[in-house]
């Protein structure tokens, strides 16, 4: 084989293998989307569905078979209409999130109201998603200005509901409705990108 036939061989390789889908390894709960690998920001989502937040209830779910990434637990809500700047809905509900490792780890475990979560959100879409992060300070530059560190990990990388999923560990997710009176339709969802 000549270095021109090599270097097609190896490319080809390489592309292939970005096109192999990481659904095909997901064997947890919910729909697994892999949305490819030019999607940087949310190339894998995975769709646990549906959580009522207007009365207490537990939600349990098994994720595993995940691809190495980084991960993110969020409630996604259905708005009764479409989104505009700098106006919040409220979201009068109090929700706890637990993940654990299959070794017992604490990887996720945070609870408040969805009020004070991070909320992302298109203008003019109807869709909200409600996820929270955890603690940070900022470092000071030798330069001038500051970087942004996060401080206080749990496993896997737990900070928030933030979490990097490793391909050989199952992880089991708890969501719990604590109080609630949010009528709204809502999902439970997990969305990430290749770390």
């Amino acid at each position: 084989m000549n270095q021109g036939q090599c270097l097609i061989l190896c490319t080809s390789v390489i592309v292939l293998s970005g096109c192999i889908s990481a659904a095909l390894f997901y064997t947890g709960d919910g729909k697994f989307t892999d949305n490819g690998f030019l999607v940087y920001s949310r190339r894998y989502e995975i769709d646990l569905g549906p959580i009522d937040l207007a009365v207490p209830g537990v939600y349990s779910y098994k994720l595993s078979g995940l691809p190495h990434a980084e991960l993110v637990v969020g409630i996604r809500v259905f708005e009764e209409r479409k989104n505009e700047w700098d106006v919040r809905p409220e979201y009068p509900a109090v929700v706890r999130i637990q993940m654990q490792s299959e070794e017992g780890e604490t990887v996720i475990l945070e609870e408040g109201s969805l009020n004070s979560w991070v909320r992302s959100y298109g203008v003019r879409d109807n869709i909200s998603e409600l996820y929270l992060q955890g603690k940070g300070r900022e470092i000071p530059l030798p330069g001038g200005g500051t970087k942004g560190q996060r401080i206080g990990f749990k496993a896997s990388g737990g900070w928030g509901t933030h979490f990097d999923s490793e391909t050989n560990k199952a992880y089991y997710l708890r969501v719990e409705v604590v109080s609630g009176s949010l009528t709204r339709p809502a999902r439970v969802h997990v969305d990430g990108f290749d770390r």
